[in-house]
């Protein structure tokens, strides 16, 4: 694999050694056995389109930070959030949980990164349900000496439909999210929040591919380079 790297979501399908998402179900054996061989010191991504491609022509931080890891220490992100047989209400953190229960979780990796959330609040899950998901894939990462790093969710205001419930429920999750990281010593996190990607609480006109949501190419990059900078 050119990267070291593979996405499982719905895009266009192939598996050709390039960082990107690949649709469950034709190829899902193929996906299957990648997965089950990962080294322990790769690490798995779950989480949302943020993570594995932001838009089709826009890729994720992902494919940034397997262009710069240390030889060896390849990522792997498993994102099921952009369609397929997993969408629907909470798809972000209730994909996570099933990426993490059913991609990653017994399959020899060694970091899990978790940047999830968004959609939850975009769709109405309720918040309790969206921060249960959350530490249940923390716990067990943690109970499975994964090293575990949680991020923090990146700004949106500017997104259509967005308000100041939402905000209130970003900001509420941020703060779990960070207290979570204290409360645990060798939980890596990275506040993408409270990084250069916002103004005020808007995502940076600089970073935005336009939907005041997801990042542009230089924005993927940004938050490839605050996690690899923090990295284990």
């Amino acid at each position: 694999y050119r990267f070291g790297g593979l996405a499982l979501g719905a895009s266009d399908g192939k598996l050709d050694g390039v960082l990107k998402q690949v649709q469950l179900g034709a190829y899902a054996a193929q996906c299957q056995r990648f997965l089950n061989a990962a080294p322990s010191n790769f690490g798995a991504s779950v989480g949302d389109s943020i993570s594995c491609c932001p838009t089709s022509s826009i890729p994720g931080w992902v494919n940034f930070a397997n262009q710069t890891w240390a030889t060896g220490s390849r990522l792997q992100t498993s994102s099921l959030a952009k369609g397929g047989a997993y969408t629907g209400a909470g798809i972000s953190n209730n994909n996570a949980l099933y990426q993490w229960t059913n991609f990653v979780r017994g399959k020899n990796y060694g970091v899990l990164f978790v940047l999830a959330g968004v959609n939850d609040i975009k769709s109405g899950l309720n918040m309790t349900t969206a921060l249960a998901n959350l530490t249940q894939i923390w716990d067990e990462a943690r109970a499975d000496r994964l090293q575990l790093v949680v991020m923090t969710l990146t700004p949106c205001s500017s997104n259509a439909g967005w308000n100041g419930a939402k905000q209130t429920q970003l900001e509420t999750l941020n703060t779990a999210i960070r207290a979570y990281a204290a409360a645990h010593p060798g939980v890596i996190l990275v506040d993408l929040y409270n990084s250069a990607l916002r103004d005020g609480t808007a995502l940076a006109a600089a970073y935005d591919s336009g939907d005041g949501l997801h990042p542009n190419a230089a924005g993927s990059a940004l938050i490839a380079s605050l996690v690899t900078a923090g990295r284990p």
